[in-house]
């Protein structure tokens, strides 16, 4: 999953994420690609 460019949740061993908060703080990006999603 790293290698596609996914980060692992800190407390969580089976939660990846790409794209959202997390992922940007993770790897000290300026922002995230995408913000949640509303309906």
């Amino acid at each position: 999953m790293t290698q596609a460019g996914f980060v692992q949740h800190v407390g969580e061993w089976w939660h990846f994420s790409i794209g959202d908060q997390m992922w940007a703080y993770a790897l000290g990006a300026e922002h995230a690609l995408y913000g949640r999603i509303l309906s």
